[in-house]
């Protein structure tokens, strides 16, 4: 089925392609484009996450393409030929506005960097660590305040990984015991042995 879905997206990338004229930036070639492109990322990984597509699955997903093509060609058809503008008006904006923006974002940026020193130095009188430079503070900020914070508070912490893998949720059937979800190394949340 999942061949099968590959080849459909790529024939409806192929017909909206055509049908607005080649133009790559059409909303119909792009949102085919799109299904075709995550389905071959799921073909090319099929065998490493035991990738299973459901009839159902391949009829939704070719159903909501169909009828993304035929509303795109309807509105099309009866809006005629468009005029081509070849000198378009550029959209200015008033130089105050540009550095009202720049000051407002440098002005966060400061504020962030204060925010994490407050952090680190509250840290380090309970840790006795110190952390000097901007770059260990924000290594602080990303690992090891937050396992802080939710032990301090008792939160418990919930380990997504696990707990994608210990339910019944048929994507990651037959994946290894590798993590997924590493965006932050929390110390003692993922305990795997290679």
């Amino acid at each position: 089925m999942l061949y099968l879905l590959c080849v459909i997206t790529f024939a409806f990338v192929i017909l909206n392609f055509k049908l607005n004229k080649k133009d790559w930036m059409a909303p119909a070639v792009i949102f085919s484009a799109v299904f075709f492109l995550y389905t071959f990322g799921c073909v090319i990984e099929k065998n490493a996450y035991d990738i299973v597509f459901i009839p159902m699955t391949v009829f939704v997903i070719t159903a909501g393409i169909a009828v993304f093509t035929l509303v795109t060609w309807a509105i099309e058809r009866s809006a005629g030929e468009t005029a081509v503008v070849r000198n378009p008006q550029p959209i200015e904006f008033h130089n105050a506005y540009v550095v009202l923006l720049i000051i407002a974002q440098l002005l966060s940026i400061i504020f962030f960097i204060k925010y994490l020193g407050n952090l680190a130095d509250a840290y380090s009188v309970i840790s006795g660590e110190t952390y000097a430079g901007l770059g260990s503070k924000i290594e602080l900020y990303d690992t090891n305040i937050f396992n802080y914070i939710f032990t301090y508070v008792g939160a418990p912490i919930v380990n997504l990984d696990t707990f994608l893998r210990t339910s019944d949720i048929t994507f990651f059937r037959g994946v290894p015991d590798s993590p997924i979800f590493v965006a932050h190394n929390f110390s003692g949340l993922y305990a795997y042995q290679v």
